[in-house]
């Protein structure tokens, strides 16, 4: 700055603590000119889920199909990576396929600990580069004796919404669940979301939870039950999913049940750590251009300073009044010297 303030100095002939000034000035009015504004004015726009839909098949052998769909708009802040991660508690495995939409090669699949210590699969992907454009993508994984059984009862008890990078608001959080044949004519569903509100429909088993604007990675705990007969006979539960009721709501996504025996997965790897740092960081794929426009506005007012000083210290000179002539003879000196 202070260089800056040395060439201003040079070339328009003021003080550079005067331009220091008009710097600190400039760099004020800009940053109340955007804070001023609204997102669409200086091209801030975030990234949101226009929808995060579950697609969920409970079969009889107590294995649970899931597909998750996303449709995401990438907002101003580019972004080349997405991850999920999935609780591993009340499960006795997990498969996990490749993900529609990822670019070949960048799928990985690990197992580590969030910061509350719960067991996790993480899967990530790369995709091209992407700015104010639209992604879908579609990620599909089985649950292994996922569901609970009781002397009466079946139930599948899960979280949604929980695990998303990147994290933000779905404009249409929707799970669809569907149950075995036999379970469908007597199939109870009960909710509860931490951050909101949601809304259940039941059609004869099929089951849709929707939550409109749900908020970032808001938890929706969500438990179908349904007639036992519906299960396999043969379908023999570990200890820890057997009970005589069904779990009362809310449980922990975490859960306390001895953790899962295997995650397996495209890219499959082991991994210990923090599953938190995962999540891609938007910002540091490029300046935001909040910033770019406090860049720009802050030169133009510099430079729109320095010129108008620079005319306001030509017209001074001009409108000055001549000094009066100052006469020196031969004469009027020699008497000075005597």
């Amino acid at each position: 700055m202070r260089d800056l303030a040395i060439g201003a100095h040079r070339i328009f002939k003021i003080s550079w603590r005067r331009v220091v000034l008009l710097l600190c000035l400039a760099l004020l009015i800009a940053t109340a000119i955007l804070l001023g504004m609204p997102d669409h004015v200086h091209g801030d726009t975030p990234t949101i889920f226009r929808h995060r839909i579950y697609d969920i098949a409970i079969h009889n052998d107590g294995s649970v199909a899931v597909i998750e769909h996303w449709n995401i708009h990438i907002g101003s802040a580019s972004l080349a990576q997405a991850a999920l991660w999935i609780p591993l508690a009340r499960i006795a495995g997990i498969d996990i396929g490749p993900v529609d939409g990822a670019s070949d090669g960048t799928q990985q699949v690990s197992r580590t600990r969030d910061r509350a210590g719960n067991d996790v699969a993480v899967v990530t992907w790369g995709f091209p580069q992407t700015q104010d454009a639209d992604l879908a993508f579609d990620i599909p994984y089985v649950l292994h004796d996922a569901v609970g059984r009781g002397a009466s009862l079946a139930w599948f008890d899960w979280h949604y919404l929980l695990g998303a990078t990147p994290a933000a608001i779905a404009t249409d959080a929707t799970v669809r669940l569907s149950v075995p044949p036999n379970g469908q004519n007597n199939t109870q569903i009960q909710t509860i979301m931490s951050n909101g509100s949601a809304t259940v429909t039941n059609d004869n088993g099929a089951i849709t939870i929707a939550a409109p604007a749900a908020p970032a990675n808001a938890d929706v705990d969500a438990m179908v039950t349904f007639p036992v007969g519906a299960m396999d006979a043969a379908y023999h539960p570990p200890a820890w999913q057997r009970s005589e009721l069904p779990p009362t709501l809310p449980t922990v996504a975490g859960g306390t049940a001895p953790t899962t025996s295997f995650v397996r997965g495209v890219g499959a790897t082991t991994q210990s750590g923090d599953a938190n740092t995962q999540r891609s960081d938007a910002s540091a794929n490029g300046m935001p251009s909040f910033l770019w426009s406090l860049f720009f506005i802050t030169g133009g007012l510099v430079i729109v300073s320095l010129a108008v000083a620079a005319m306001a210290r030509t017209m001074r000179r001009a409108t000055a009044p001549a000094p009066a002539p100052v006469t020196h003879t031969l004469e009027t000196a020699r008497k000075g010297e005597q």
